[in-house]
């Protein structure tokens, strides 16, 4: 009789904790959705017992009429999100809504929007919070695309020189006398080889040939969307390095505020580390010595690569060419804004985006030759670079 009771509370206890061990109450919001310009939404959720899981999201639309693809909530967000989640602040998600979304949002009409989480235990989506919206058509704005055939080359002699670069037209600046190869073709090579290309100054720390787009004026394309698309098709034909050398690529643009304090926004896409998103002073001796707020092709708080974006490529070889779209919203420049803030010895930046002006655009494929034997070798070919609005 012990035994047989003994059984009993072994398998109610088993049952107890399989019923109990994965069952998930998720917690989430969609806080923030931007339907008359930019066409996005943000949201988080996490399991309030195993905050340390992944949740899978969707939105749907009106009564499910059109659902979104599922994606992981495991996207960085603010610290706030992390309080809610048990100190994980990976635990975000940015939807960007394709054209048939839009076409729906956009017929003048209010729409029911609703963010649903999969429940890993019952294996169905359950609604976390809906909203009525009502969007407005919207076209992108671009501000530049890079025409195929054209461009030239610059050699200014230091980074002082960055003001006197003609505005308006698109080319390639080899600095610190640098020879890098260049040809102007339906894609534009460029390639950087430490062992061929050594800078006037014995002092300069990296090999820069650098592309580049110089607004004739000033724009503020906050004006035209909430969310900026900067794009760029790129193939890495070679790329090695050696004795403590580093070879990487960003992509960069270049910003003031309204009192002429400047910082740079880029994105990494090629790199032969492993990196994360990075704020740091242009401090080196041949640099700007203006803040950088550096993001990730794979995404984080700085950007979002678009669904068909490629991601950071970090290991050598021959690629064919990939296109990246970094979608920069207005709350991914709030979070830069503030990332420059942080930093020691900056004034304080304002923190409304309209306050800014987008003066260039820039690829930057550099060689870090710090160390005295250090090297590399950087050869890639790219179109198609642009930046547009929405």
């Amino acid at each position: 009789m012990k035994t047989f009771v003994f059984i009993i509370f072994l398998l109610y206890g088993l049952f107890f904790h399989l019923c109990i061990g994965y069952a998930h109450t998720i917690k989430g919001a969609l806080d923030i959705c931007h339907l008359e310009r930019g066409y996005y939404c943000y949201a988080w959720a996490c399991s309030r017992d195993f905050p340390h899981k992944f949740i899978v999201l969707r939105l749907s639309f009106d009564g499910r009429s059109i659902i979104t693809p599922a994606i992981l909530a495991d996207a960085a967000r603010e610290q706030s999100v992390g309080k809610e989640c048990g100190k994980n602040a990976y635990r975000g998600a940015f939807f960007d809504l394709d054209n048939s979304i839009v076409d729906l949002l956009a017929d003048g009409n209010p729409h029911e929007i609703t963010l649903e989480a999969l429940d890993p235990e019952t294996n169905k989506y359950v609604a976390l919070e809906s909203k009525i919206v009502k969007g407005t058509p919207a076209k992108p704005v671009v501000f530049f695309q890079q025409i195929p055939y054209q461009g030239f080359i610059l050699n200014p002699t230091s980074i002082n020189d960055i003001g006197n670069l003609p505005r308006g037209v698109f080319g390639v600046a080899n600095w610190d006398g640098i020879n890098a190869s260049i040809d102007f073709n339906e894609a534009t090579r460029l390639c950087l080889n430490s062992k061929q290309h050594e800078p006037s100054d014995r002092k300069t720390t990296l090999l820069r040939s650098t592309p580049f787009y110089i607004f004739p004026e000033k724009i503020n394309p906050w004006l035209a969307g909430k969310k900026l698309s900067v794009s760029v098709s790129l193939e890495v034909i070679s790329a090695e390095k050696w004795e403590g050398g580093e070879v990487y690529l960003v992509m960069y643009t270049l910003w003031s505020d309204d009192g002429g304090r400047k910082f740079w926004l880029g994105w990494q896409l090629f790199d032969l580390r492993a990196m994360e998103e990075f704020v740091m002073l242009d401090g080196c001796n041949t640099c700007t010595g203006w803040p950088i707020v550096a993001g990730h092709a794979n995404g984080g708080i700085y950007g979002h690569p678009a669904l068909d974006s490629a991601r950071l490529l970090s290991f050598p070889g021959r690629y064919p060419a990939v296109k990246y779209t970094i979608q920069v919203t207005w709350e991914n420049f709030v979070n830069a804004i503030s990332a420059v803030n942080k930093m020691q010895g900056i004034a304080d930046l304002p923190d409304n985006p309209l306050r800014y002006k987008l003066e260039s655009l820039w690829l930057n494929p550099e060689i870090c030759i710090g160390a005295p034997r250090a090297g590399g070798i950087l050869d890639i070919q790219f179109f198609d670079l642009s930046i547009s609005a929405q």
